[in-house]
């Protein structure tokens, strides 16, 4: 909405190549974007558009989860890691529900392998992740995935309050989730500092996912 403000010039699609004049589009794919034009010479939106353009943003908000997140519980219970390896089941069942969609032969439903992967990893319900994920496969679906995944984030605390009252009772619904054990403040800034060295070493393309 705030790009069709007139006189605004919060956003200036020719700096990113799109444009019906070709001459913008053929300067862009020989020269690509020019960073210095869009800092200087561009609206908000531009320089918005160049934090998720140059991927600054996933790892940006990954750094704030990761400072916010408290450990403790998963230290004192390292066995707990097993209930958030079991949400993983929702990026594999939406990544088999996409390629399924592909063999249908329905017109504009044909996914790749990577598009397919960048749509199942909406079953993860992390919009940061979704984000980064498919601006390294699929750059093409970034936008309807984004809001696909933010949607769907949105909507669990509207679905998730009926499913907890149908599966467990008043009782337990009361009880107070206590550590097992005291966590010190050495084990809780070691932890995810091994955590990222030990990612960067196994996969270092995504240790921006560590946060």
């Amino acid at each position: 909405m705030l790009t069709n403000i007139p006189g605004a010039n919060m956003f200036h699609p020719e700096m990113f190549g799109i444009s019906p004049d070709p001459a913008i589009a053929a300067n862009f794919a020989e020269n690509g974007v020019n960073y210095g034009e869009v800092l200087h010479n561009g609206g908000l939106l531009d320089i918005l558009y160049l934090g998720v353009k140059l991927q600054i943003f996933p790892p940006l908000i990954f750094l704030g989860i990761g400072c916010m997140t408290d450990f403790g519980p998963l230290i004192a219970n390292p066995k707990s890691l097993l209930l958030g390896a079991a949400a993983q089941l929702g990026i594999f069942v939406t990544f088999l529900g996409a390629c399924a969609f592909s063999l249908t032969g329905i017109e504009g439903v044909d996914f790749s392998f990577k598009e397919a992967a960048s749509i199942g990893i909406i079953g993860g319900a992390d919009g940061p992740t979704a984000i980064f994920l498919t601006s390294k496969l699929a750059p093409q679906l970034l936008g309807s995935i984004a809001v696909a995944a933010y949607s769907y984030m949105a909507l669990v605390p509207v679905i998730q309050p009926p499913i907890m009252k149908l599966l467990t009772t008043k009782k337990e619904r009361a009880i107070v989730m206590e550590s097992l054990r005291p966590v010190t403040k050495r084990e809780k800034i070691i932890f995810p500092v091994a955590v990222t060295l030990i990612v960067a070493f196994i996969v270092p393309d995504a240790t921006p996912l560590v946060g």
